[in-house]
């Protein structure tokens, strides 16, 4: 799907602050930057939580997307003819699921 843009001027984009601003005042994007680079004052650590939630995301990523097993369990279940749902808690679990997502746990 291609979207057409007309009216390009060029001009670099205003944020809502600057474009609402009058003439000749200063707007935050004026405003000096503090703690430059080169200074030797910033500082980046990381705490022990942080070092372990990024483990945890790694460990996570390496898991498949899909049960396998699972899934083939279940075709085979099917073909038989055994696969047996159970609406009661199929249910219960998209009720918990629109609770959780309406916030409502």
């Amino acid at each position: 799907m291609a979207i057409e843009i007309t009216r390009f001027t060029g001009r670099p984009l205003q944020d809502a602050a600057d474009a609402a601003a009058p003439a000749g005042t200063k707007t935050a994007a004026d405003a000096p930057v503090r703690g430059a680079a080169g200074t030797g004052s910033d500082k980046v650590s990381f705490t022990s939580t942080a070092a372990l939630l990024k483990e945890i995301e790694k460990d996570i990523a390496a898991l498949p997307v899909v049960d396998s097993a699972r899934v083939e369990s279940v075709q085979r279940q099917i073909a038989a003819g055994t696969y047996q749902i159970d609406p009661v808690g199929a249910a219960d679990k998209l009720m918990k699921m629109e609770r959780a997502l309406a916030g409502k746990d």
